[in-house]
């Protein structure tokens, strides 16, 4: 068995103390350069999302993303189409405002969406693609009866949204039934409507209930201008009653003549100098009928921009006094004329005379011979 030397104790404790003093000094040392080589790893290294971020985004197929849009338009169409539900059957109608019949619904569902279709169901049974009944899709055009007198719209799963006939209502109904006497005889495609898929009820449901309370306020909204409208009519009733009636009692137990002399009743505005009889005079007037109508006392206080109203029968007297001078001249030519031909009539008279007083004794004589 080898013996190991003996070191002694002085030694031993100094090269000891020199170790531990290195690993003391060297210790942080150490920790500090791992640390960094550490943290610049990460930070050469990208994290998940950063390399997810950069990542390109898949992208849709052209089959996806057309059948996402014709999948978008059919249920624009059965929106449109579900929300006229209710409303009544009228032949040759096809607004919402006068009601529809079958070709008129189709046609103003469809017209809404940039497509013109015929007016007839026989017409329309012409356009779009001829369709199997296997191969039908929400929104295809479903025709009935042999000489197509009726159509509706496809809304999936073997029914179908029309305006039935008079007396009803537009309503979904069954395919294949036969309430009408309705038979299928065929379909046609006029949009596009690859990949679309059935309709829900719940959906169809949603449509139904908003178009109620679309209708709803629009019969609410319609009653309130009608109630507007016969109050408006009754307010201006009641005011033309009320003036007639004022208007006959303000003309009470006067004529008319007094009435629409009351209303043409002239005015003078006093100038500066005007005096009440100088007014009087020129309105054909007296003063004092003047002073009384105005309710003047002292004749001499009138003041410059006063009114003086002129009584109406003082001048209407005042017009014939006006007209009586010019009458004067034409009574006297006529006097004077009628005077003229008394003098003739006498001058032309004296000769006659004269020459029946001469003749007289010559008859007497010729009388007398005989």
């Amino acid at each position: 068995m080898p013996v190991l030397p003996v070191l002694p104790v002085k030694r031993l404790s100094s090269r000891f103390l020199a170790v531990a003093i290195v690993a003391i000094v060297a210790a942080p040392l150490l920790l500090a350069g791992c640390q960094t080589s550490r943290s610049s790893a990460l930070k050469r290294v990208p994290t998940t999302s950063a390399a997810f971020r950069r990542l390109p985004a898949p992208s849709a197929s052209p089959d996806v993303m057309r059948n996402t849009a014709a999948q978008s338009r059919v249920h624009s169409i059965m929106k449109t189409a579900f929300s006229q539900v209710g409303n009544p059957y009228r032949y040759g109608g096809n607004s919402p405002e006068t009601g529809f019949d079958c070709s008129g619904f189709v046609g103003w569902v469809y017209k809404q969406f940039g497509v013109d279709l015929p007016r007839s169901s026989r017409d329309m049974m012409a356009v779009g693609t001829p369709i199997s009944r296997a191969e039908l899709r929400p929104g295809d055009l479903v025709f009935f009866n042999y000489g197509y007198s009726h159509v509706g719209i496809y809304t999936g799963d073997d029914k179908y949204i029309h305006s039935p006939s008079t007396g009803k209502r537009i309503q979904e109904s069954d395919l294949n039934g036969r309430g009408r006497g309705d038979h299928y005889v065929g379909a046609r495609r006029v949009i596009d409507n690859k990949g679309v898929t059935g309709i829900s009820d719940r959906l169809k449901g949603e449509w139904v209930q908003a178009s109620r309370h679309a209708t709803a306020a629009l019969m609410a909204d319609n009653a309130a201008r009608r109630h507007t409208g016969a109050a408006a009519y009754r307010g201006r009733t009641r005011t033309g009653s009320r003036s007639r009636a004022v208007a006959s009692r303000n003309s009470r137990g006067r004529s008319r003549a007094q009435v629409a002399s009351a209303k043409s009743v002239k005015s003078h505005k006093v100038a500066a100098g005007d005096t009440l009889v100088d007014i009087a005079r020129r309105n054909g007037v007296t003063a004092t009928d003047l002073a009384s109508y105005n309710g003047i006392a002292n004749r001499n206080r009138i003041k410059p921009g006063q009114a003086i109203k002129i009584p109406p029968k003082a001048g209407a007297k005042g017009k014939s006094a006006k007209a009586s001078p010019k009458a004067k001249p034409g009574k006297s030519k006529a006097k004077a004329g009628m005077k003229s031909g008394k003098a003739k009539a006498k001058a032309g008279a004296k000769p006659g005379r004269t020459k029946a007083k001469a003749s007289s004794p010559a008859r007497k004589a010729r009388t007398a011979k005989s």
